[in-house]
């Protein structure tokens, strides 16, 4: 409880910051107001005494301590009557700083996929203090999983982050996150960087990665000999629904020749007209890459739907 001090006639108040359990004397103030210069533990005292027989001129900043002070006091072992409050007020001033995080960038496929940051050696973690790392997922933020390393394991694609948190966990209970549910932002918010009252430290921006899984997917028909009749001959193909198109992909059909899958023709569905006769291995091919050159570029290894050709 605090209690207000006593001042007889002639008395007067006075109070003093000291830093570290030396109690050196750092500042002086007629309120017990000050602004911390630095990381470390801080008291401020209160000083009651007669200016005509404490002469505060022997204190010299950044040197007396709190102890000296109060060794010439009666209730130090001196013959000064005064009184100081050597106990005080304590403080104890940190820094958590989250750091920055390297990594990021397109990762493609397959899934599932590692995705891995790597830490700049700029946090700052105060004792007391502990390192979480977290998984969010697109630009909402949103809370996917939390590790002790910043090594998270995804099953689809999308926009991921891994974030830095420095946090002292007596003061922000991270029991109330609910994977899927609560937001980067949210807890952000309780943070004094954010606006709240909690002293901790978030990397916001962390280490963006933007994940695709372009999949071709396999088409359906072909097989046996087909009688090119007249001068030309329609040939399709069924996609079997196993494909898949990220954002910012196209999906195209292709249609090759020949034993090396020379490509022939390219379009936007599985359905393709030939016009010459002989004998054809034809491969619908479903195609998220950039397109090749008819005549030229092959399709080897893709999967495909074969139908021979022949002109009677």
């Amino acid at each position: 409880m605090d209690v207000a001090p006593t001042v007889p006639a002639g008395y007067q108040v006075l109070y003093v910051l000291t830093q570290g359990p030396g109690l050196v004397i750092i500042d002086v103030s007629p309120t017990p107001s000050f602004s911390l210069p630095a990381v470390g533990s801080y008291t401020i005292h209160t000083l009651v005494y007669d200016p005509a027989t404490l002469d505060l001129g022997i204190v010299q900043l950044g040197v007396t301590t709190g102890f000296q002070v109060n060794s010439l006091l009666v209730q130090g072992g001196g013959s000064i009557c005064a009184a100081l409050d050597v106990a005080g007020a304590q403080a104890n001033v940190v820094d958590p700083q989250a750091g920055t995080l390297s990594g990021g960038g397109s990762v493609c496929g397959p899934l599932p996929s590692t995705l891995t940051a790597t830490p700049n050696g700029d946090s700052n973690v105060p004792a007391g203090y502990q390192t979480l790392y977290v998984l969010t997922q697109g630009a909402g933020l949103v809370i996917q999983n939390v590790s002790a390393t910043p090594s998270f394991e995804v099953n689809q694609g999308g926009l991921y982050t891994i974030h830095s948190l420095v946090y002292d966990p007596s003061t922000l209970d991270l029991s109330g996150v609910v994977l899927g549910t609560t937001t980067g932002f949210e807890v952000n918010s309780f943070l004094i960087q954010g606006g709240g009252s909690i002293c901790a430290s978030l990397d916001v921006a962390g280490a963006a990665f933007n994940v695709a899984d372009p999949n071709a997917g396999t088409l359906s028909g072909g097989g046996g000999d087909v009688c090119l009749s007249g001068d030309a001959a329609i040939r399709t193909a069924t996609p079997n629904g196993d494909s898949n198109t990220p954002a910012g992909y196209s999906l195209a059909y292709v249609l090759t020749s020949g034993a090396e899958l020379t490509i022939q023709q390219l379009g936007g569905t599985p359905e393709f007209t030939v016009t010459s006769g002989g004998l054809y291995d034809h491969t619908f091919v479903s195609q998220l890459a950039e397109r090749g050159v008819p005549g030229t570029t092959t399709g080897a290894g893709a999967a495909r739907s074969e139908q021979h050709l022949r002109e009677p």
